[in-house]
């Protein structure tokens, strides 16, 4: 018996941890837990986020699955599980096993069957809570029902009890709504509380089965009420984008009914300022129970001119009015591609301008002292006479160029003639008979710059620059206004001018912000009133019958001769506004109490309960004058019960077409002892109501939105319908309700009602608290009666803009950073691509040639005039060219063997040439023996017509004159430029690093396997050679 009692137990746990894990494990359910009165039927739903799969239902233990057939009891219709009806003897665990087309699951769900507690209509087990709250229309809604429709998908009509006592409907603040699972309670008292039972039928296979439900209703007591405060907005701006649709509330919390916000731009109501404007209204209680009185401002579409206003949300209380504004601004981008863009765009200005300067920095220098000089005004005051002292060497008459005409022509010319420096010129500008040393002693500390000529050429030695002109790189433009009357800016111009009228005798009151002409705050110090065409300003004086106080103006009593143009001046640190209100005083007409010129229009809906506001009491109200307000018609009293005063209203039930006409408002106000009349005279239309409309759910619309995974979201279902008809709105997932579906994540909140004068405006948040993968690319419905929308996740688009502004501008970046370090390394990538790729490549040279260059250098007999050029060709190329570069050279004299004649050597050694070498040196007897030279012609002719082989041409010193080069020469050194040779000829001269040998190295042909034919030459030759010549020359520098 003992071991029986314990596997029970084991049993019960086993179920129990299955209860506990395998239901609430799973998402998607809120409760996993379903149970029903015995006798009546339930359909029980399996907890599953899948859309697409086949399911089957098994009681838990057992194999066999439930029956599919409508006759049974129990049985599985598509995927619910049908109980008609349940016993108790049904209550435990089923299991849902669900099958996709790769993959399976089981959820587990658990019923409870109850009987009714005694002499009651219900469980208390079985009972759902529900709140509302005092002084508020409450509802009541029957849970769970549907499913329990007929084939039509019509449910029956609920019947309502309370603690299971008939007669509920006869008191009439509670109404069911017919074909809608709710009751409504209108003024909710504490009384209320209970419990409320809701009984419908369902029939099925011909039987009738009664369904009820029953709810513990709890009653709290509404908060106190407190004065309007905006909740939103608060004088702020937010950031939209443009072209996108924006909905923007204005909500008040108050403790005062009735209270009614709306939205204004430009002192004029948004629905008649623009067409893409619309406005709707709302009231709703918070869930504390504080009413909130709302207006929706909706903009179709953002353009450029919304971002230029201000949106005034405005609500009149009894005791004056409030305002707040918001503002459009464009979104602040986000910069973070921008600034890596902007960076590397500096970069590349900054290489580039760097570039610039080297390569142009003369040219700048020149332009910006030409351009310059003009702003800056400076005068040279160091005392000193000349720009330049020029010295050079006289009577060097063997030179190429004489440096006496040089110095005494050609520099004048251009320095002083055109440039407009001032020279001085020993042997020129000195005076005759005074000695050498005084003149050059007193001339050089009067110079700015001394130039030194040699015999070779003109070169420049910076030996004082004392006063170079400069000018900054930028101007800085300080300017400081200081202004000793402000501007006054003339707002009737812009046609914002303000009007207002009051009755002779009859105190007024006006503050200088009528009509929210301007936005402008901390101006109680700042602001004066005048009367326009006056100098001195309206006095603050309290005794005086026209006086200012703080920023109103007040006229105790008006009088006809007060008619007139007033403005209001506002000044600041940067600014001045002026105000101006044309003042009216009137008289009322003959035989009537009011001026029909001069009235208020207001109006109110027919066979509605409407109210009339005397307006512009505001400053006439205050502790010690609380008087009530006295109402007439057309100058007549009324004893009308439908009219009711309530302070400054005037509340008027089933308004009829009579009502409309003049309706005078009169209130009485001490001053200084003194009571004066008030009165406004209303003209009052009577308006038809609109039509009613059909229920409309404005959104969603059947679109998608995007949201980031991990992220909250809020959805309204915004529903529009008739005013007396209450519209059941719920948000659905996969065909069930989402409350019943997501484990909290996701939920619907409590339903917002707002009435209007024509409709209904109701509201239904859907919260997801954390959107999940499974979240996307389903359908979210919104059921409001026989109408329903839907709205989709979907993941948001990669904003990939500023990736590819950032990216572009760093391609653009390297490509020029790769020009750059190519025009300045071309020479170092080309000879170390040859070098590290030569033996991968492995070129055999197929072209039949033997050589790599040929050398053509001017020949002479004499040592003393060619040692430089014999040796540079005999000794230095040889050494670095062919001893260390691996190249093979022929040069005529060297190479060439005995007896053989001129032209077959040259005629043959040019043709298996694969460069020619030409050495210059800057001796004018070196281009006549190099144009008288046969070898000359014969190769020029060979390498530049028949063969056109490439030419190198090297320049011994840095100043060569072409004027009686050859013509061929001339056309070599403006193809292909000249290499200059800086250096002397010392151990330094053999190193292939220079910069010299690399450009040598660029030109000549790419090493790769060396050919296998070579050339004969002498064994003589390998030894030193032109040893007379190399003894008798001195090398000095040669550049």
């Amino acid at each position: 018996m003992k071991t029986k009692q314990n596997m029970n137990s084991l049993l019960w746990f086993i179920c129990y941890l299955m209860l506990f894990v395998s239901p609430y494990s799973t998402e998607g359910c809120k409760t996993c837990r379903h149970f029903v009165l015995k006798g009546e039927p339930v359909a029980i739903s399996c907890p599953t986020f899948y859309t697409d799969y086949n399911l089957t239902w098994y009681r838990n233990g057992s194999d066999i699955p439930v029956s599919t057939e409508r006759h049974s009891r129990v049985h599985q219709r598509e995927n619910f599980l049908w109980f008609i009806p349940a016993n108790l003897e049904d209550s435990g665990f089923y299991a849902c096993n669900i099958r996709k087309a790769n993959s399976s699951d089981k959820k587990y769900v658990q019923l409870s069957v109850f009987k009714n507690d005694n002499d009651l209509c219900f469980n208390e087990t079985t009972r759902f809570d529900q709140k509302v709250f005092t002084l508020t229309a409450g509802k009541i809604t029957c849970p769970l029902l549907e499913y329990f429709k007929d084939e039509n998908n019509t449910a029956s009509e609920i019947q309502w009890y309370k603690e299971c006592m008939p007669g509920l409907l006869e008191d009439t603040r509670f109404q069911p709504l017919k074909g809608e699972p709710y009751l409504t309670i209108k003024n909710v008292t504490l009384q209320d509380k209970g419990n409320y039972t809701c009984l419908t039928t369902y029939m099925h296979m011909g039987k009738f089965y009664n369904v009820s439900r029953t709810i513990n209703l709890d009653v709290e007591e509404t908060p106190v009420k407190k004065k309007p405060e905006f909740i939103y907005p608060n004088n702020n701006t937010i950031k939209v984008d443009f072209g996108s649709h924006v909905v923007i509330d204005c909500n008040v919390s108050s403790g005062i009914d009735g209270l009614t916000p709306y939205w204004q731009v430009n002192n004029s109501d948004v629905d008649s300022f623009d067409n893409t404007y619309k406005e709707e209204f709302y009231e709703k209680q918070s869930s504390h129970g504080l009413l909130i009185a709302g207006a929706k401002f909706n903009i179709s579409k953002v353009t450029n001119k919304d971002y230029l206003y201000k949106f005034f949300c405005h609500v009149f209380y009894p005791h004056g009015h409030t305002t707040v504004y918001i503002k459009l601004e464009h979104p602040v981008p986000n910069i973070h591609g921008y600034l890596i863009g902007g960076g590397i765009s500096l970069v590349f200005v900054i290489v580039l301008a760097v570039l610039i300067y080297k390569l142009f920095k003369i040219d700048i220098v020149l332009w910006y002292r030409k351009s310059c000089h003009i702003f800056l005004f400076k005068k040279v005051s160091d005392g000193k006479l000349y720009d330049a002292y020029v010295l050079y060497p006289k009577n060097q008459v063997s030179c190429i160029y004489s440096p006496d005409i040089f110095a005494l022509k050609m520099l004048p010319e251009v320095l002083e003639r055109q440039c407009g420096y001032n020279l001085f010129i020993l042997g020129r500008d000195d005076l005759p008979g005074e000695a050498v040393i005084n003149v050059v002693d007193e001339t050089i500390h009067q110079t700015h710059l001394d130039t030194l000529i040699n015999g070779a050429g003109a070169k420049e030695y910076n030996i004082m620059d004392t006063d170079l002109f400069a000018c900054s790189i930028s101007l800085v433009f300080l300017f400081l206004v200081k202004t000793e009357e402000c501007q006054i800016y003339d707002l009737s111009e812009q046609h914002n001018q303000s009007s207002i009228f009051v009755p002779t005798g009859q105190p007024l009151a006006t503050d200088c912000l009528l009509g929210n002409v301007l936005n402008l705050q901390q101006v109680k110090k700042n602001l004066t009133w005048y009367r326009s065409g006056e100098k001195m300003p309206v006095t603050k004086n309290k005794h005086s019958r026209v006086h200012q106080e703080e920023n109103v103006l007040w006229f105790m009593p008006a009088t006809l001769e007060d008619s007139g143009s007033y403005e209001c001046i506002v000044e600041n640190v940067t600014s001045c506004n002026k105000i101006y209100l044309n003042i009216n005083v009137f008289k009322t007409a003959n035989g009537l109490c009011y001026n029909k010129k001069f009235s208020y229009t207001q109006y109110i809906l027919k066979s509605s309960t409407a109210s009339i506001v005397c307006p512009d009491l505001y400053y006439f109200r205050d502790k010690k004058n609380i008087w009530p307000v006295h109402w007439l018609k057309e100058c007549n009293l009324f004893e009308d019960k439908r009219f009711l005063p309530q302070r400054d209203e005037l509340i008027i039930t089933n308004v009829s077409g009579k009502d409309a006409g003049n309706y005078l408002c009169q209130a009485t106000y001490n001053y200084m002892g003194k009571q004066y009349n008030v009165s406004r005279n209303i003209y009052v239309t009577v308006v038809e109501n609109p039509a009613k409309k059909n229920t409309e759910i404005l959104y969603p619309r059947n679109n998608t939105i995007e949201v980031k995974l991990g992220s909250s979201l809020i959805i309204d279902c915004n529903v529009s319908s008739f005013k007396d008809y209450s519209i059941a709105i719920s948000w659905k997932f996969n065909n069930s309700l989402v409350n019943y579906f997501f484990n909290e994540r996701i939920r619907e909140e409590d339903q917002e009602d707002s009435f209007f004068a024509d409709h209904m405006f109701s509201i239904l948040r859907l919260n997801i608290t954390e959107v999940k993968h499974e979240d996307y690319g389903h359908h979210f419905v919104c059921r409001a009666g026989k109408v329903s929308a839907y709205i989709v996740l979907q993941r948001p688009a990669r904003n990939i803009q500023r990736y590819l502004i950032g990216g572009f501008l760093s391609l653009v970046f390297l490509i020029v950073v790769a020009i750059l370090i190519y025009k300045l390394l071309k020479i170092d990538i080309v000879l170390w691509y040859r070098k590290s790729c030569g033996p991968f490549l492995n070129k055999e040279v197929s072209d039949g040639k033997i050589y790599d260059a040929y050398v053509l250098y001017p020949k002479s007999s004499k040592v003393t005039c060619s040692c430089v050029t014999d040796s540079f060709v005999l000794r230095v190329l040889p050494e670095v060219l062919e001893r260390q570069c691996g190249y093979t050279l022929f040069i005529f004299g060297r190479d060439d063997l005995p007896g053989k004649a001129v032209v077959n050597v040259v005629d043959e050694t040019i043709k298996e040439s694969r460069r020619l070498i030409i050495v210059l040196e800057p001796k004018t007897s070196s281009y006549n023996l190099l144009e008288d030279s046969p070898e000359e012609q014969l190769v020029l002719y060979n390498a530049l017509i028949r063969d056109g082989i490439k030419v190198i041409l090297i320049e011994l010193a840095k100043t060569i004159d072409y004027t009686n080069m050859p013509e061929s020469i001339k056309y070599i050194k403006q193809k292909h430029g000249a290499i200059q040779w800086e250096g002397d000829i010392t151990q330094k001269s053999y190193l292939t690093s220079t910069r010299f040998w690399k450009k040598v190295q660029y030109r000549m042909p790419p090493r790769y396997s060396a050919s296998s034919e070579l050339p004969l030459r002498p064994v003589t030759l390998n030894t030193p050679f032109r040893q007379d010549k190399d003894e008798a020359c001195h090398f000095n520098d040669s550049g």
